[in-house]
């Protein structure tokens, strides 16, 4: 995914953790396309170096888009005793 109108990449901070894509999706085991859906969704920033084509992702960011989220559990309903 190259750099163009409304995909522009931020400068690197030097103070955050950064991951390319090939290590995120290794991490926290999603696909690239997941991680460039989140990236054109505006719910992650990409970032550039120069004369380097790998796309970098924030740790912070990507664990606040990926963290798990508890899924509510449905309850059974109770059984029904069976009278005769």
């Amino acid at each position: 995914m190259r750099a163009g109108p409304g995909r522009s990449a931020a400068v690197m901070d030097d103070d955050q953790e950064f991951l390319t894509i090939q290590a995120a999706t290794q991490r926290y085991r999603v696909s690239r396309r997941t991680l460039y859906r989140l990236v054109a969704a505006g719910r992650l920033v990409r970032f550039r170096r120069p004369g380097d084509a790998r796309t970098y992702l924030r740790v912070d960011q990507l664990d606040e888009q990926l963290r798990l989220q508890p899924v509510p559990v449905p309850r059974k309903p109770a059984p029904r005793s069976r009278h005769n």
